[in-house]
């Protein structure tokens, strides 16, 4: 999992027009009503396939999964997924809160690239500390909620998890944890693919340690970390790692000083 700027792609028309304001509505008067053992009906599925809402996603997440990295094969389409379900939270008990998150179902901020895999294990699970009121924004629910989940769009994925050399990951806080499990991030052509990638890097900056001079090697582990990579934020994280122990860092941004400093490189941009 890497951290992605949704500030980087503007939200597609798609999401404000008639239809979908129409269902805004229909959500509305649902929600205004008393009813909370049934489900809200379906957003129409047509505008989830609009060519400019999946060339967005697609250029926002680099063709990527949000919470695995892997590229989206042309096969699996346009998978496009509700960071926060709009059918209905499962919780962390198994209780399903039918209203939540309906109101968000063609917010842009709330849609993701996902692969089969990922949708497959994530479904419509969404543990929080404390329930958001309805139709809270998304800011406000984020300051609230303490979801249980990490969201590659808010969170910095280094401050709760951490990747072994056999390309493991694991959790550092209990989001961490929760994130690793619920979206089965352990999977074998997952830990595979990681554990390749921290070898290269590691050989990587052992030579640019060793020879200062090593414009080559330099070049190759910024190419690993550039967005355009499938598992660049494995690499990242990766990196963050390879503090001496004791090292004073205790920050994202000391820790990327220190790195730019010792591999004499500018990259992983401060955001």
């Amino acid at each position: 999992m890497r951290f992605v700027d949704r500030s980087e792609v503007n939200c597609p028309s798609i999401l404000s027009n008639n239809e979908a304001r129409s269902y805004r509505n229909h959500v509305s008067e649902y929600l205004e009503s008393r009813r909370s053992d049934i489900r809200p009906s379906r957003p129409p599925n047509e505008i989830f396939k609009d060519k400019e809402l999946s060339s967005s996603l697609k250029i926002l997440f680099r063709k990527k999964c949000a919470y695995c990295e892997t590229f989206i094969t042309p096969a699996e389409g346009n998978n496009v997924d509700h960071f926060r379900p709009w059918a209905g939270a499962e919780r962390e008990n198994g209780h399903v809160d039918f209203k939540h998150y309906c109101w968000l179902a063609f917010e842009w901020d709330n849609l993701y690239l996902t692969c089969h895999a990922c949708a497959r294990s994530k479904k419509d699970h969404f543990p929080v500390f404390r329930v958001g009121e309805i139709r809270a924004s998304i800011a406000k629910l984020r300051r609230y909620e303490g979801p249980g989940l990490l969201d590659p769009c808010f969170d910095h994925p280094e401050r709760h998890l951490s990747i072994d050399s056999n390309g493991w990951l694991f959790g550092q806080s209990q989001r961490g944890a929760v994130t690793v499990n619920l979206l089965d991030l352990n999977r074998y052509e997952l830990v595979a693919a990681r554990r390749h990638v921290v070898e290269m890097l590691t050989e990587l900056v052992k030579i640019s340690r060793s020879k200062p001079g090593e414009l080559e090697a330099r070049q190759n582990v910024s190419l690993l970390l550039g967005e355009d990579m499938e598992f660049n934020g494995t690499a990242r994280l990766a990196l963050f790692q390879m503090l001496p122990t004791g090292h004073p860092a205790s920050s994202t941004e000391s820790r990327i000083s220190w790195i730019r400093g010792r591999l004499s490189f500018a990259i992983l941009p401060i955001r």
